[in-house]
């Protein structure tokens, strides 16, 4: 698997906390935005969502957060620290559909975005098992 596929396994790990505390409901259509820190297998996290309008809802994860990491209230995609190398071991985002069913658009690693992986944290993204989706699929139809 390539690296942004695994990263779509780790969205899916970060939506599925999301979902399980109640913070998403697949089957509404409401804006929501926000974010919360979580252990995603044995790192310390960042999920942050935030609605696009047609009820889509892009996730981004921030894994392995390193205290140095900025941001600015959990507003954007990727830390703002200038070396991302200083904020976290990944980073990446993707689109929740949620009007016309539920899925992560796009398909394998097509349409993760905004991502970044220290090489140090390579071989733990390529490691991670495999997610299965809370209510929802893994991979779906991409609107543009």
């Amino acid at each position: 698997m390539t690296k942004k596929e695994k990263m779509r396994n780790l969205l899916c790990a970060g939506l599925n906390e999301v979902i399980s505390q109640g913070f998403i409901k697949l089957e509404g259509e409401e804006d929501v935005n926000g974010n919360i820190s979580v252990d995603l297998f044995g790192k310390k996290s960042q999920v942050i969502w935030h609605s696009i309008g047609y009820a889509e809802v892009r996730i981004s994860v921030w894994w392995g957060m390193k205290e140095t990491c900025k941001s600015n209230n959990f507003e954007s995609t990727r830390p703002l620290n200038k070396k991302l190398s200083d904020a976290v071991d990944v980073c990446c985002s993707a689109w929740l559909e949620r009007r016309n069913g539920f899925w992560l658009q796009g398909k394998a690693g097509d349409y993760i975005f905004d991502t970044y992986c220290a090489k140090h944290a390579e071989f733990d993204l390529k490691n991670l098992p495999d997610v299965i989706p809370n209510g929802y699929s893994k991979e779906g139809k991409f609107y543009f």
